[in-house]
Parts: C-alpha cells; structure tokens; sequence
C-alpha cells in the first residue's frame, strides 16, 4: 500500500477525521493571529523556534496519516502534533510578544530618569506624574501576569497558563498604548534632548580625562628621568644637576 492509499483509508476513519479538525482549529483559532503578532514584533521575520515547531506539528500529521497503519497510532501523531508542538508555539509566541512590548515600557523608563523637573511637568504635561504612574503600574501587572503563566506553564497547566498570558497580552498592548500617548508630548521630548546633550558631555568629560592623563605621565617622566636629560649639551651622568650647575658658572664668567 502506498503513503497516499494509507492516508486516504486514515482520513476515512471519523474518529480520524475529528482530530484532525480539532489540531487544525487550534492552529487557527488560538495559535495563528498570536503568531503573526510575535512576527511583526521580530521585524516581521518568524522566530526560528516558532518555524520549527509548526513544522514539526505538519510531519506528526503526515507521519500518522501516511506511515502508520492503524487509527489509533494515527490518533497519537495528531496528539502529539497538538499537545507537542501547536500548544508550544502558542505560549512561546505570547512570551515574545509581551516581552517585546515591556521592551518598549523599559526604554522608556530610561528616559523617566531625568524627568525631574516638576516645572516642564507643569509646563507640557500637567498631569504628567500621574500618567507615568499609571504606565509603571502597568508594567507591573504585566510582568506579575507573565510571571504566573510561566509557572502555570511549567507545572503543565495549560489552560491556565493561556489565561495569563493573555491577560498579560492585554495589558500590554495597553502598556503600548499609554507608552505611546506619552511619548508624544513636549516634556519626554526634552527629556530625550537632554539625555543627547548630557551623552555628549560625558564624551567630553572623558577626552579631558585622558587628555590630562597624558600629560601629567608626561611631567611625572620628566622628573623621573632628571630635567638636566632635557638640555642639550649635558652629558647625562649620575651627578648631572651639578654639572648643570657648573656650566651655568662658566657661562657667567
């Protein structure tokens, strides 16, 4: 019997038939729209990891419909194409996707650090203590949400696990959201000005720093060596200071 004659009397069974539109389904309903967001938040390039686990889920299909020759073994291949791999890439595609947006709240918290001048709040954001606030508080409960479906995830609580993470989804596209909102006013804009300006100084501060380090390793060998090396003429010799000495004498005479 041929791969193609087995697979028709495998895809004949209704059992058969019933999981595979149960894998199938799942691929589309509950794996493919997150997939696609953790690609676009990679460059639009499918994580690696990702490409092989859907990949892998296809060869346990084909491998039960076309190499095995009862329904029950064609029954664990779609299992394990399933719980294997299709539920693998589904949590590991939330992960990239949360972490890529609290990258997003992490950069930003780098800027937050010379927000502190209550006058530009005043100034550009009157509201601005309270909104940074509310986007920590949210890049909290993000992180605690992903931090419990990971455990969920490792005790093999998958239910669970999705729960969290699409709980921690959510806040996170909010995170993206207010990130967003705030990033487009006078006050993060100074602050990213400054943070340019003060780069550059301590570019600066770092040359004179140097700068000054060669010179005084330059006049530290000076006295080291004997300032009389230094004149021409002086022959170099242990009690060289009083040659210079006596030379000096001559001259005057």
């Amino acid at each position: 019997m041929t791969s193609k004659e087995n697979c028709t009397n495998q895809l004949a069974d209704a059992r058969v038939q019933q999981k595979l539109a149960e894998v199938l389904s799942f691929y589309f309903d509950d794996l493919q729209d997150i997939l696609q967001l953790a690609s676009a938040q990679n460059c639009g390039e499918r994580p690696e990891n990702l490409s092989n686990e859907v990949y892998s889920c296809f060869h346990h299909i084909a491998r039960g419909m076309c190499a095995r020759t009862t329904v029950g073994e064609a029954l664990l291949e779609c299992d394990k194409a399933l719980d294997s791999h299709l539920k693998r890439a589904t949590l590991d595609s939330y992960k990239l996707a949360v972490n890529s947006f609290l990258q997003i709240d992490k950069k930003l918290r780098e800027i937050l650090d010379y927000l502190v001048l209550v006058d530009d709040f005043e100034k550009y954001v009157p509201d601005g203590l309270i909104r940074i606030n509310g986007i920590n508080d949210l890049g909290a409960e993000v992180r605690k949400q992903l931090k419990l479906a990971k455990k969920s995830e490792a005790q093999g609580q998958f239910d669970s696990a999705m729960e969290c993470f699409n709980e921690a989804l959510e806040k996170a596209i909010e995170l993206e959201r207010e990130v967003k909102a705030f990033t487009t006013n006078g006050t993060y804009l100074l602050a990213c000005a400054r943070e340019a300006r003060e780069r550059n100084e301590r570019k600066k501060d770092r040359w004179n720093v140097v700068i000054a380090a060669v010179l005084s390793a330059v006049i530290t060998a000076a006295f080291m060596l004997g300032i009389p090396r230094l004149l021409p003429g002086v022959p170099v010799t242990d009690n060289a200071a009083d040659q210079v000495g006596e030379g000096m004498q001559e001259s005057g005479k």
